[in-house]
């Protein structure tokens, strides 16, 4: 028997492959599934109190979309390296869980504030040139090009009428550092 902890975006459901109710091909396939494989299933879905989310998948068909050989995220990461592998990291469940939350918060804003009749804003976050003196510019390589960090969200949001609302990040330059970072 083998168990596969499939995720999807919403949630995670275990699956179950038994060796004697799948055909060979099935069983063998599932032998090369590691974690982050793209894989389609196809099976009956079951109530059973002993898997994570209370269902499970018998599966009967199996289909290796991407295999995946070495997945580089194990418990024992620093944060910085984790913030390096960002785009893993985010798929894990607690990273979901946290984006899930903040979904959730920025909704309620936005449903606040239309309601009040104000309306969303995003002022850029990239631009082309210095604002605000450049006394605190943030130098971005921006595919060929280079580009900086803009502080002059403030500026911008002063052009609109004042029944407006942001949620875009503010950036600021680190006054006590000498490297290269902005607080956001």
């Amino acid at each position: 028997m083998r168990f596969i902890t499939l995720r999807d975006g919403t949630d995670v459901i275990q699956c179950v492959i038994e060796k004697s109710k799948v055909p060979e091909g099935v069983w063998e396939a599932s032998q090369g599934v590691k974690i982050e494989t793209s894989l389609e299933l196809e099976g009956t879905i079951s109530k059973d109190a002993r898997a994570p989310t209370g269902y499970e998948v018998h599966v009967s068909d199996i289909k290796i979309v991407t295999p995946c050989d070495q997945y580089p995220i194990t418990k024992d990461q620093s944060p910085e390296w984790l913030l390096d592998m960002r785009h893993l990291w985010l798929r894990s469940r607690k990273m979901n869980a946290v984006l899930k939350v903040r979904n959730t918060v920025l909704q309620s804003f936005r449903t606040f504030y239309l309601k009040q009749g104000f309306i969303e804003f995003s002022a850029p976050i990239l631009q082309p040139n210095q604002s605000e003196g450049g006394s605190t510019l943030f130098e971005v390589k921006y595919y060929q090009d280079k580009t900086f960090l803009t502080r002059a969200g403030n500026c911008t949001r002063r052009l609109r009428s004042t029944a407006t609302r942001d949620y875009s990040p503010y950036l600021l330059a680190s006054a006590r550092r000498r490297a290269r970072l902005h607080v956001t």
